[in-house]
């Protein structure tokens, strides 16, 4: 179905002589059913184990429409994590993204955990860091050696918030970082308490969009092994602070926890969603999977 704007332009065309054909659709046929659920949840439970029905019978590219998918969002990983994937449930819940299916629906950009991790660390760097803070930094998957470290890490962070009281700074987690089995994170640490010592009381943006990308990278994030979306997301992520070091003559000097809190609201009102999506079964609203094709629906 072409616009008038297309029909124009393709009349223009074929005046100045170039032969256009239009091709046809595929036409493609498929069977149609319905069935009776006694909700929507149970509708949407009974549209999971449709889908984990088709995929053990078949590799297929299958689709679940929801009208109303962006409030819906977290009961519907629930729902289809428990079908799809019910070891997740008994490790102690799903991860942040699974690879059994996606939901193609925007979310901000600052709940990719990705980005939650660099704010995360701007922010204990910005402001006083509380215990809170410190567990966030030690159980980041981001950040330097995360993997290599990710045992004594956690072992550190169960003892920070068994012993240690809540006004815990960064200079003595670098301390215990380094005293129980985590030098790639205290050396991070340290390198990092440079940088901020350099920090001005207040700067304007394209000062403040400096500091973080030395800060972070002091730290090691992105950290190493990032899957496709991840990379996506870093990649806007750092976009969105090139975006606010533009903005001097909007917002001025500020300090250095009110620029990261500037940041943090851009990144909230950013949507973002990666451009690939490679799971079998994929989760979509109404308008989104216009003009997609899948094997069952």
């Amino acid at each position: 179905s072409l616009t008038p704007a297309q029909q124009d332009f393709q009349s223009r065309l074929c005046a100045a002589g170039v032969e256009i054909a239009n091709a046809a659709p595929h036409a493609r046929r498929g069977d149609c059913g319905w069935v009776t659920c006694n909700d929507r949840r149970d509708e949407l439970e009974t549209a999971a184990r449709w889908a984990a029905w088709r995929l053990e019978q078949s590799p297929a590219r299958l689709a679940i429409v929801l009208r109303d998918l962006a409030p819906r969002r977290d009961e519907a990983r629930r729902i289809i994590e428990r079908v799809l994937a019910p070891a997740t449930t008994v490790a102690g819940g799903p991860p942040p993204e699974s690879a059994a299916f996606e939901i193609a629906s925007a979310r901000p950009l600052a709940s990719r955990p990705i980005v939650a991790a660099a704010l995360d660390a701007l922010e204990a760097f910005a402001a006083p860091a509380d215990l809170a803070a410190a567990g966030r930094l030690l159980r980041s998957p981001f950040l330097r050696s995360s993997g290599a470290e990710a045992d004594a890490r956690a072992r550190l962070d169960a003892r920070l918030r068994r012993d240690e009281a809540l006004d815990l700074g960064l200079e003595r987690l670098a301390r215990l970082a380094a005293a129980h089995a985590c030098p790639a994170l205290a050396e991070a640490l340290d390198s990092a308490l440079r940088l901020r010592r350099e920090w001005p009381r207040s700067a304007e943006p394209n000062r403040w969009t400096r500091a973080f990308f030395e800060l972070l990278a002091a730290l090691g994030w992105p950290g190493e092994a990032l899957d496709s979306s991840e990379h996506q997301a870093e990649a806007r992520w750092s976009r969105l602070v090139a975006e606010f070091g533009a903005c001097d003559d909007y917002v001025g000097t500020v300090g250095a926890r009110e620029a990261v809190g500037l940041l943090r609201e851009m990144a909230e009102g950013v949507l973002f969603e990666p451009g690939e999506l490679r799971a079998p079964l994929l989760v979509i609203d109404a308008e989104s999977c216009a003009g997609m094709s899948v094997d069952a629906l």
